[in-house]
């Protein structure tokens, strides 16, 4: 069949709809799960006649083919089908990328959606809280296998700590900063740096106290590792000193 990429892969779609078996709707991913976001509702004119274009080439080629087009499932019929295949297909390329077909996402955290009903921050939250979802799921099944100062455990909760900074949340900082002081002992950067992470994070909580804290560490630490001329360590001290003004402690 000639066409697009999309319009191929609903094909093929349509012809194992039409053929698997019981076994093989409990095994495979169903493209009815797949997300479609209400795509023709919320689409403009100009996008509508695309689609409205490749489903008329499928319906002829299925119709030369001598196929029944009431044979689609409910809810996919050919312009259905193509807009939800649309939404959640992406590019395959060989090693010179070229262009050789398209593929589905098979779940929903591994694209990155663009639901018109939701605004930017909306989206980001959302994506962020998958993340922290699959990072607490992996923490809790592994705690009492893996040490909590396992290097990939670490990974982890730096995972979870950005997700948590995203939400506004730091659950996982201070899990996070107790792993650094074991693999890196003060003074060092990296330990400086987190608490710098974990105090911007206390400090627009508006935790001071705990912020105060934080500042306080990594800019000692930070004048041992890189003297007190350098651009980071003036970022602490500025820190510092803005919590400590909020405080009234100046």
């Amino acid at each position: 069949m000639a066409g697009s990429p999309p319009t191929r892969l609903v094909e093929r779609i349509f012809f194992k709809l039409l053929s698997q078996s019981e076994s093989d709707q409990e095994e495979l991913y169903s493209i009815a799960e797949q997300e479609s976001h209400n795509c023709l509702a919320y689409m403009n004119e100009e996008k509508k006649e695309g689609l409205r274009h490749l489903s008329t080439t499928l319906q002829v080629y299925l119709s030369e083919e001598n196929h029944d087009l009431s044979l689609f499932p409910p809810g996919l019929d050919p312009i259905s089908l193509l807009a939800r295949v649309t939404c959640n297909c992406f590019g395959i390329s060989d090693g010179e990328l070229q262009v050789v077909g398209v593929g589905l996402y098979p779940r929903r955290l591994t694209i990155s959606y663009t639901d018109i009903l939701a605004t930017s921050k909306e989206r980001r939250s959302q994506v962020w809280e998958e993340l922290l979802q699959e990072s607490q799921a992996l923490l809790h099944r592994y705690a009492d296998v893996i040490p909590g100062r396992n290097f990939y455990v670490l990974r982890l909760l730096n995972l979870a700590m950005d997700a948590c900074i995203s939400l506004d949340d730091y659950e996982y900082s201070n899990r996070a900063l107790e792993s650094y002081k074991f693999y890196f002992s003060d003074p060092h950067l990296f330990r400086a740096v987190e608490l710098l992470w974990v105090g911007k994070l206390q400090h627009y909580l508006s935790r001071l106290e705990e912020a105060q804290g934080s500042f306080t560490q990594a800019y000692d630490i930070m004048k041992v590792t890189h003297g007190t001329a350098c651009t980071q360590t003036n970022e602490v001290r500025r820190k510092l000193s803005k919590c400590q003004t909020e405080l009234g402690r100046v």
